[in-house]
C-alpha cells in the first residue's frame, strides 16, 4: 500500500514537471512565431494551421507578392485579361470574330405567346416519346 501510493505521488510530480515544461517550452514558441510575423516570414506550425498558411506554393508558381505586385501594376483590365495575357487578347484561337468580352446590351428577345406554346408542344412529345421508349424497354 505504501508502495503505490509512493509511486503515484513520483508520477503526479513527473506530470507536474511535464507540463511546467510543456507551458514554458509553448510561451517559446509562441515568442519565435511573433518575432516571424514581424519579419515578414510565413508562420508554420503543426497541424493546426488553416490550409495555405504557409509559404509553400505549387512547383513553378509565383510567390504570392510577387503576383499581387504584377497585377498591381498591370492595370484596371488585369483582371479580366488574367497575367500574361497581352492587351489585345479578348478572344481565344478557335473563336471568330465578334464573338470577344462584348455582350449584346439587351441580352435575348424574350419569346412570343405562339413560340412559347409551340416549344411546349414539342417538348411534351418528346417527353411523351421517352417515357414510351423507357416502358418498353
Amino acid at each position: 500500500m505504501v508502495d503505490s501510493q509512493r509511486v503515484v505521488r513520483e508520477l503526479q510530480t513527473y506530470l507536474e514537471d511535464l507540463r511546467r515544461e510543456h507551458e514554458m517550452l509553448s510561451v517559446k514558441i509562441k515568442g519565435a512565431e511573433h518575432l516571424l510575423a514581424e519579419l515578414g516570414e510565413a508562420v508554420r506550425r503543426g497541424p493546426g494551421r488553416p490550409k495555405g498558411s504557409g509559404a509553400k506554393r505549387g512547383p513553378g508558381r509565383p510567390p504570392k507578392v510577387a503576383m499581387l505586385a504584377a497585377s498591381a501594376s498591370v492595370g484596371p483590365d488585369a483582371k479580366r485579361r488574367g497575367p500574361g495575357r497581352p492587351k489585345g487578347a479578348g478572344r481565344g484561337p478557335g473563336r471568330p470574330k465578334g464573338s470577344g468580352n462584348k455582350a449584346p446590351a439587351g441580352g435575348r428577345k424574350p419569346m412570343s405567346q405562339a413560340a412559347r406554346e409551340a416549344a411546349r408542344e414539342r417538348m411534351m412529345k418528346y417527353w411523351a416519346q421517352r417515357k414510351k421508349t423507357a416502358s418498353a424497354g
